[in-house]
Formats: C-alpha cells, structure tokens, sequence
C-alpha cells in the first residue's frame, strides 16, 4: 500500500512501515513520497530511500566502500543510477506550507493515481511541544506565534484534499495538550469524526518500544 510520509525528517517513522512485511515475506507499504526541507535530514531519507531499491537488504559492495569511506557518496550514487533516479522521486526536499500546498498537492495526487487504500504518516516538527523546547521559548514575546505551533494545519490540508482512508501523526509527551494542539480534534473531527481524544494514544500503549514517551 502506498505511503505519504510528511515531516520525514531523516525517514524513521516511514522505515517503520516500508519493513513491515506479510507472512510471505513481502514488504506490505511502500513510501511514495516523503517530504522533508531540512538538508542534512533530507540526505539520510535520500540515502534510506536509494537503499531500499535493494530486495532483501542486499546491498552493493559499493555501498560498504562508501561507509568506509573508500568513495564519496556521489560515487555511490552515480554508481546505481537506476536506484538514486528512484530515490529521488520519492524522498523529497520541499518546505512544507501555504507557498508549497499546490505543489505538494498535486504531487501527492500524480504518487498515489488510482490507489484507495494507502496511508497518511507524519511527525511534524516537535521544539513548541516539548518540554526542552518550551522551556528555551517561553521568555520569547513571539512565543505563542512561532510557526513550530501550526505545522499540524499543514497536515489537516492534506487529510481534507486527499482524505487518506488511514492516518498517523507522531509527537512528543503532551504534545497534544498544548494550547494549538486541541485545534487538531474539532478540525479533523469535521472529517468525520476521525481524531477523538480516543483515538490518541501513548506509543508505550501500542506495544512501541521508545525510549522516549510519544503522543501518536
């Protein structure tokens, strides 16, 4: 089933479906696309991509090589051009926000074709929800404007264009008890009744094993 994973950050959550795989052995998710803006995250979701165009994990010796770093890894990637030229469609580098939603919507909408059945995943920028974060923030007089509170609507634009039949959005402890975040249950409730305070769960409760507690 396709996936469309937003705020992919360095591709971990996304990872976590593309290796669930069936009693066959087959991968059962595949991520379409990926989205990511910042540079170093986009380049280790680029390198997770590119090296799942390998069956089984099996890996080119290039690619050890490139961990050894015997060759850079533009080496590796000219290498297998087949498997990057894929990679790069998927993982992309966009900036996700009102200047961006027609792009990404219409490349959500080119991925995913005719599919009805895929999922929606994502773990939207986390520094106005934590408690580190809130800490290092609250002295600020912007505090409460500071676009890391709303990135959530990003994916409630999502969700209404494309109405994903499933969706998962990750966060830290309590992010779902911060003053923007209870704006994400009515909003997505007007979907039809998808996100209830039910429906919010502790990852510890879902048998996730995380070293850290996360609203999902």
């Amino acid at each position: 089933f396709p996936v469309i994973d937003l705020f992919a950050g360095p591709g971990g959550l996304g990872e976590g479906f593309a290796s669930f795989a069936g009693a066959d052995g087959e991968p059962r998710f595949e991520s379409v696309v990926a989205i990511e803006q910042d540079e170093p995250s986009h380049q280790t979701l680029l390198l997770r991509h590119f090296l799942r165009q390998f069956p089984d994990q099996q890996f080119p010796d290039d690619y050890y090589k490139y961990l050894r770093r015997e060759i850079p890894k533009e080496e590796l990637y000219a290498l297998h051009p087949n498997e990057i030229a894929k990679a790069r469609r998927s993982a992309l580098k966009i900036s996700l926000g009102p200047g961006n939603h027609a792009l990404v919507q219409k490349t959500i909408g080119e991925r995913l074709s005719d599919s009805s059945r895929w999922a929606l995943v994502g773990g939207p920028p986390c520094q106005a929800y934590s408690l580190v974060g809130r800490s290092k923030m609250m002295g600020r007089t912007d505090f409460e404007e500071d676009e890391r509170h709303f990135p959530y609507r990003e994916c409630l634009k999502i969700i209404v264009d494309h109405q994903p039949p499933a969706f998962v959005l990750e966060n830290v402890n309590r992010a779902h008890a911060q003053q923007s975040c209870p704006a994400l249950i009515p909003a997505a409730g007007k979907l039809g009744g998808l996100v209830t305070p039910d429906t919010i769960r502790w990852s510890s409760t879902l048998g996730i094993s995380c070293g850290s507690r996360k609203t999902v």
